[in-house]
């Protein structure tokens, strides 16, 4: 237990470190006041303090884009725009009054702390720390986000400290605004550096190979420097493995009257070992796992967030067991024990899976299934799968259950080393896939689906999108049939 406390406090300081634990590419020199000074500027630095925590901030000007963050080191940006805004500006200039008004242009792609954006004369200003997300459509577009170290400053002036050396009055000339990108993190970490980037790229795919070649290798140097804040320097034995098990996504989901709803869902999936920290021990981030039935549909799972925690796995008896935190307000605990053995006759192999999982707001619950599937065929491009989920915990009443036949063709995996073993059509590069499904409580059949899922690459093996068309039918809404589709696109590092 102590060991968990311990990672979960570290992973909640993880970013800052991050930050500040290499050697920046510029100089700032704080300003000194002195005691008359101080006294005078008092109230108004404190107050200037406070709105420093926030940005709510309304552009006009030309573009599309959306983005969101949590700390440089987890953001997702793209698009294109130029603004005039105005409203609360976040972190400022060192010495400078709040700017509640100003330009800003972006234009490129950011991902993970790896910016693929063009210098612009009005980069954003983004502090390191802050969290937050935007949207620009067409000639309007809003931002809103906290700055964590902010508030940190803001709480230290009080007591007469200025943390962030941006107090009032300002002792010589007025910062000059210098061409930036999106991202302000610019730090390099010394064993694992990125590749040079240009000021602008010429094109998409210029972007996107910089994005593939470079964030495995940011996250390699996240994992490089929380392995060894973990453990003490003596016992810093192994290298850091590469990362090869990343992959991003964001899907869509429309389904039609009389339900009438649309819902976005996003996919981080992050497996990676910390090879001196425990050595059985791996992190994982990962919103995608959670204790639903496998069908659920977005709008129905229960609330989700990014699932950052410590596996284990005994691989021999198929055993793994995760013990983590949920990041969302407010955070819940969890822990869950998998069992997933399999068997072979034939042609046609059987899958268990057993997991116990429990949450501290939810309590405890329990998730079976039960899958056979055979691959068809000299080649064996063709797939056939039946699954059979049943559900229950202490916040739902009875049995949930699910039952889903699958067949498709499995035209190119994402590894081809693992045909003819127990995948799906989220291990695939390309794959074209007919699922019908039926949902219950109990002994009661309350909702029909069939879809057509066809997914494959656009961009190299990098970049792929999804599409499943189809219908459903609830009893809820008297047997009436429905349309649906699910759109998505994913990256796979």
């Amino acid at each position: 237990m102590r060991v968990v406390l311990r990672f979960c406090l570290l992973c909640v300081l993880w970013c800052g470190t991050i930050a500040f634990s290499e050697e920046p590419t510029g100089e700032m020199e704080l300003s000194k006041q002195g005691f008359l000074s101080k006294v005078v500027w008092y109230l108004p630095n404190r107050v200037i303090d406070l709105v420093d925590i926030f940005r709510l901030r309304v552009g006009v000007g030309p573009g599309v884009e959306v983005g969101q963050r949590i700390t440089d080191a987890v953001s997702i940006y793209m698009g294109h725009s130029r603004t005039l805004w105005i409203g609360l500006p976040g972190e400022r200039p060192q010495g400078e009054f709040p700017h509640v008004a100003g330009a800003s242009q972006k234009k490129g792609v950011a991902l993970l702390g790896v910016d693929a954006t063009d210098v612009r004369p009005n980069p954003p200003n983004y502090s390191f720390s802050e969290i937050g997300a935007q949207v620009h459509v067409g000639l309007v577009g809003v931002e809103a986000g906290i700055v964590p170290v902010e508030i940190v400053d803001f709480i230290y002036g009080f007591f007469g400290s200025d943390i962030s050396g941006d107090d009032l009055p300002r002792k010589g000339p007025a910062s000059q605004p210098t061409p930036g990108r999106v991202l302000g993190m610019d730090h390099q970490n010394r064993a694992y550096p990125l590749a040079p980037r240009p000021d602008t790229f010429e094109s998409v795919g210029e972007r996107l190979d910089y994005l593939e070649d470079n964030v495995p290798i940011r996250m390699r140097g996240y994992m490089h420097s929380m392995d060894r804040a973990l453990v003490d320097e003596e016992h810093w034995l192994e290298e850091q493995p590469p990362v090869t098990d990343l992959e991003i996504g964001i899907w869509y989901e429309y389904i039609s009257s009389p339900t009438d709803s649309s819902s976005f869902d996003q996919k981080f999936r992050l497996d990676i070992e910390l090879p001196n920290f425990e050595r059985n021990l791996s992190l994982f981030i990962d919103n995608d796992v959670n204790d639903d039935l496998p069908g659920t549909d977005i709008e129905e799972q229960e609330e989700r967030g990014i699932n950052v925690g410590l596996r284990r796995q005994l691989k021999e008896l198929k055993i793994t067991s995760d013990v983590g935190v949920k990041a969302r307000l407010p955070p819940e605990l969890f822990a869950r024990v998998q069992w997933r053995p399999e068997w072979t006759w034939g042609e046609t192999s059987l899958g268990f899976e057993q997991r116990f999982f429990w949450e501290n707001e939810d309590g405890f619950g329990s998730l079976t299934q039960f899958n056979g599937y055979r691959w068809l065929g000299d080649t064996h491009h063709w797939l056939v799968r039946s699954l059979t989920a049943g559900r229950i915990t202490e916040s739902t009443e009875g049995l949930e259950w699910q039952q889903t036949f699958t067949l498709g063709h499995m035209t190119h995996l994402v590894n081809e080393d693992h045909r003819q073993q127990n995948l799906g059509t989220n291990d695939t590069l390309e794959c074209l896939a007919f699922k019908a499904s039926g949902f219950g409580e109990d002994k009661f059949l309350d909702k029909y689906r069939a879809t057509v899922l066809y997914r494959r690459p656009v961009y190299k093996q990098f970049v792929l999108v999804e599409v499943e068309p189809g219908v459903e039918w609830r009893d809820e809404n008297e047997w009436k049939t429905q349309f649906r589709i699910d759109v998505g696109m994913v990256l796979i590092f």
